[in-house]
Parts: C-alpha cells; sequence; structure tokens
C-alpha cells in the first residue's frame, strides 16, 4: 500500500498495515528546492522509528547545511545513536556523533 502528496510519500512495506517508511520533502520559501527533509523506517515492523534522518537547506542554495540522524539498533524505542551535521559558508563540515548505552 502506498499512500503519497506533492512532497509526503509513505510505504507499508511488509503489508501489515501499518506505514514502516515515511519520506517529506518541504519547500518553505517557494524557490522550488526542499528546504527541510524528513526520512523515518520502522525496520522491524513494532511501530517505532528504528532510522530517522532530517536535514535543511538553511540558506536557500540548495545543499542542505544542518543534518541529524538516529538510528535504534535494540528496537526499545529509544536512540541509540544520534549524529548531527553542520556545514559553514566555507564547505567545512563539522559533526557530532552520541553513543548511548541500554
Amino acid at each position: 500500500m502506498v499512500y503519497s502528496s506533492s512532497n509526503e510519500y509513505y510505504q507499508d512495506t511488509n503489508g501489515d498495515g501499518q506505514i514502516d517508511y515515511a519520506y517529506g520533502s518541504y519547500d518553505t520559501d517557494g524557490d522550488g528546492y526542499a528546504d527541510t527533509t524528513v526520512e523515518v523506517w520502522d525496520t522491524d515492523g513494532d511501530g517505532y522509528a528504528d532510522v530517522s534522518t532530517a536535514y535543511a537547506d538553511t540558506n536557500g542554495d540548495g545543499y542542505a547545511d544542518v543534518g541529524y540522524g538516529a538510528v535504534d539498533y535494540d528496537g526499545d524505542g529509544s536512540a541509540d545513536y544520534e549524529v548531527t551535521a553542520s556545514q559553514d559558508e566555507y564547505g567545512n563540515i563539522s559533526t557530532s556523533e552520541t553513543y548511548y548505552s541500554a
């Protein structure tokens, strides 16, 4: 089963009637480029997000300037790993990673 609109997409990948993958991209300033994009995966079908990513174009140049990702490795509904990344106006990328113990 696939649901879609102009900038959102939802998919039931395992046929259980629940959404297992969701994607959305949003052009908030009307320039034709996605300013914010979000993706979420429920890889084990338990109803919790196992992997999620989000990134944003904060200066309107068509490239992501800030990004975030999280992974739930053990399926308990909480992030076990998170990463953030940002890019400055000179193209320098900085990242920060956090691991959480169970």
